[in-house]
């Protein structure tokens, strides 16, 4: 393969890595559960709109919110609380946010990981006070314990963008606002070394060309 073949090469991987990244979105499989939003105190808008949610009885594997034509870097953003129960989210990285105690979250904290495959977003909901109260809630999986009275409540903004809300085991009362987050997606950035490829090729071909004109 000569310089100028395997120029036109990379610069086609790197064209199709970045088209990829910017492909991707969210889509959501539902269990046909739907709320109109009355008190959800989180300043978010959401009162008299319609969202999805799926219960803790109903999560699976096979619902939740997902992220096609990834990868993706994905951006948690904690919106707050309204709960009498110290709750929290986390993701395979940890805990992401908690609501109460020592190293409570503030308001519009964030958290990013990259998601390097389609699938179903990893995160969760969860409550450690009261133990009576106390488990956690898959958006990757199921529900422990899987209790009808917990619940993700999900509400698209874009097709990039999604508020996620925690209904916690407490009461039920389907207020959506025992916690809430944002998450937001966005292209992978492309790693340097796939620029400094391009960049070393195209020295090389510059090398060849100069050496050919002396």
């Amino acid at each position: 393969m000569n310089v100028k073949t395997l120029m036109a090469t990379t610069a086609a991987i790197l064209t199709l890595s970045i088209s990829a990244a910017n492909a991707a979105s969210f889509s959501f499989t539902g269990t046909n559960q739907t709320q109109v939003i009355a008190k959800n105190d989180l300043g978010l808008g959401l009162n008299g709109q319609t969202i999805d949610f799926i219960s803790g009885d109903k999560k699976s594997t096979s619902n939740g919110l997902s992220i096609t034509g990834g990868p993706a870097k994905v951006t948690f953003t904690y919106l707050g609380f309204e709960a009498g129960n110290t709750n929290f989210s986390a993701n395979v990285g940890g805990t992401l946010f908690t609501n109460k105690g020592t190293g409570a979250s503030t308001v519009n904290a964030t958290a990013t990981v990259n998601q390097l495959i389609d699938g179903l977003v990893a995160f969760s909901f969860g409550t450690t006070i009261p133990t009576a109260s106390a488990g956690e809630i898959f958006n990757n999986a199921g529900a422990n314990p899987a209790s009808a009275n917990y619940a993700i409540g999900y509400k698209a903004i874009s097709a990039t963008s999604y508020y996620v809300l925690f209904d916690d085991i407490a009461s039920g009362d389907r207020d959506f606002d025992d916690m809430a987050m944002r998450i937001d997606i966005a292209p992978v950035p492309l790693p340097a070394a796939g620029f400094m490829l391009l960049a070393g090729i195209g020295g090389l071909a510059a090398m060849k060309r100069r050496k050919k004109s002396s």
